[in-house]
């Protein structure tokens, strides 16, 4: 292959320019393949570094993210239309709708939340449910991140939009990975009818039609007069609440939930499965 720089030097350790090929396609396909070949065991950052170093050595004008390469290469997943009024993007038959348990909270959550999200996300999955949240910041990343982690039965994202506008645009990538592990994205509007834009009232209708349809919900972490707090407080789906630190704003919503009786106190994923599946 011939390099189209006027002098070989070293491009990262291990290829120099003389060993790259011509053209941008070529240039892409050889980026890809001596990522997959040397340095697949690097983290997406440490990926895109690479990526762009390998194709800006030919030509800077051709550089865009591997992540990004990846997503313009991924197979375009379906759209399907699986109950009157909501829509599917990715592999609807290999999620069982009737096995969802729904995680909300805060969007400002703490270590101790996310960590417990994250723990719940991960062991529902691994008992075969799937993992239900509005693909948001705090407490629903941690469950989606837990429940990718099991590599086992898929998590479910509700969005407020359609599905080329990812809410929030920060966690496209994690959008993508839901679909990658063979999840689905649910949406109540209908694709025909072109972008959908978040909203409040998007939202809270999207959060109340996702815990309707989950067999329930559990709160983790949420504030007295919270969004998840509001939501939870309404739902006739059987409601969980997991308790934080007495001295904690952020669990104070779920505190009067439990305190009123309208969630049942749980400190374990076990806890909801018991319930669920007949164990009391």
């Amino acid at each position: 292959m011939t390099s189209t720089t006027s002098s070989d030097r070293a491009v990262v350790p291990g290829l120099r320019t003389s060993d790259l090929p011509t053209g941008r396609d070529a240039t892409w396909a050889f980026a890809d393949q001596w990522i997959s070949d040397n340095a697949a065991d690097r983290d997406t950052f440490e990926r895109d570094q690479i990526w762009n170093a390998i194709v800006a050595a030919v030509d800077p004008d051709w550089v865009v993210t591997y992540s990004e390469r990846l997503r313009l290469q991924r197979p375009q997943p379906e759209v399907q239309q699986v109950r009157p009024g909501l829509w599917a993007l990715g592999t609807a038959d290999a999620v069982d709708l009737d096995r969802m348990i729904a995680i909300i909270g805060s969007r400002a959550s703490s270590p101790y939340g996310d960590m417990v999200a994250a723990d719940f996300a991960h062991e529902f999955a691994s008992q075969g449910w799937h993992v239900a949240t509005g693909g948001g910041f705090g407490i629903e990343a941690a469950a989606l991140r837990g429940a990718l982690a099991a590599r086992s039965t898929p998590p479910v994202i509700w969005t407020a939009t359609d599905f080329d506008t990812p809410y929030p645009p920060a966690h496209r990538s994690l959008f993508d990975q839901v679909i990658d592990a063979g999840g689905v994205i649910l949406s109540l509007h209908d694709p025909a009818q072109g972008h959908s834009y978040p909203s409040r009232a998007t939202m809270l209708r999207r959060s109340d039609a996702m815990i309707a349809l989950a067999r329930a919900a559990v709160i983790v972490e949420a504030a007295h007069r919270g969004t998840a707090t509001i939501i939870a407080s309404r739902t006739t789906t059987p409601l969980f609440g997991v308790p934080g630190p007495i001295t904690s704003a952020h669990s104070t919503g779920v505190h009067e939930l439990i305190r009123i009786g309208r969630a049942r106190i749980v400190t374990a994923a076990a806890d909801v499965l018991s319930v669920l599946e007949g164990g009391e």
